[in-house]
C-alpha cells in the first residue's frame, strides 16, 4: 500500500463515525424542542451533535464511567449553562430505571 492509499484509508476511517452519526440524525428527524437521551456517550459524537439540533430541548448524554463523566463535563463546560447536556454514569442494568427519572423530571 502507497502512501497515498494508506491516507486515504486514514480519512475513511475517521469520516466514518461521521457518516454514521449523520445517518442517525438524518433518521431520527429530530426536532428543536425534542429532548435526547445518548445511551452511549463515551466520546459525545452524538452528543455534541443532538445538542447542535435541539437547542429548545434538552440532551442526556449516560457515559459508562466516571472518567468518560469528567471528560464531556470539562468539554460541556464551554458551553453556555443552558446548552450543556446533563452527564451522568451509568450502567446498562441502570438505564431503565434513569428512563423513569427522565421522564418524571420533563414533565415537572
Amino acid at each position: 500500500m502507497d502512501l497515498f492509499d494508506q491516507h486515504l484509508a486514514k480519512i475513511t476511517e475517521e469520516s466514518a463515525p461521521l457518516a454514521a452519526r449523520d445517518r442517525i440524525f438524518t433518521f431520527a428527524q429530530l426536532q428543536r424542542h425534542h429532548l435526547v437521551l445518548d445511551l452511549n456517550a463515551a466520546t459525545g459524537l452524538l452528543t455534541w451533535e443532538a445538542i447542535r439540533q435541539v437547542p429548545e430541548g434538552g440532551v442526556y448524554a449516560c457515559v459508562r464511567n466516571r472518567s468518560d463523566a469528567n471528560a464531556l463535563n470539562e468539554l460541556a463546560a464551554a458551553l453556555p449553562e443552558t446548552m450543556r447536556p446533563i452527564i451522568f454514569a451509568a450502567s446498562v442494568a441502570q438505564i431503565p430505571a434513569i428512563r423513569k427519572y427522565v421522564l418524571i423530571k420533563t414533565e415537572n
